[in-house]
C-alpha cells in the first residue's frame, strides 16, 4: 500500500469513528436544533444531515463550517447522481438513499 493510500485509509477510519462518536452526535443535534432543521440547500425539506463544508476543523467545527441538508441535497453536494423520477421513464425506478452522514 502506498503512503498516500495508507494516510487516506487512516483518515477514513478516523472520520467514520468521529461521525459515530457521542461528541459528533451531540454537536450534530445541537446544530440542527439551532438552525430549525430546514434544509439549507432547497429550503423546502427537513434537514437530517449535517454536511461539513470544510474538513480542516473536524472535532471543533464552528457553525460556519456546517450546513444542514436533506438527503437529496447532501448527495448533490457530493456529486452523487440521483435517479430520475418514476415518471421520467426510468426503467430501474430506484429510490436513492444516501447511506452516510456528515
Amino acid at each position: 500500500m502506498t503512503e498516500l493510500k495508507r494516510k487516506l485509509s487512516d483518515w477514513s477510519v478516523w472520520y467514520c469513528n468521529y461521525l459515530t462518536s457521542y461528541n459528533w452526535r451531540t454537536r450534530r443535534r445541537a446544530y440542527l436544533d439551532s438552525v430549525g432543521r430546514c434544509c439549507d440547500g432547497c429550503q423546502d425539506n427537513w434537514a437530517d444531515v449535517v454536511h461539513h463544508r470544510s474538513y480542516q476543523t473536524l472535532g471543533h467545527e464552528p457553525d460556519s463550517d456546517l450546513e444542514a441538508l436533506c438527503h437529496d441535497c447532501h448527495a448533490r453536494r457530493h456529486g452523487v447522481p440521483l435517479p430520475r423520477a418514476a415518471n421520467d421513464n426510468n426503467p430501474l425506478q430506484l429510490k436513492f438513499r444516501y447511506a452516510g452522514e456528515g
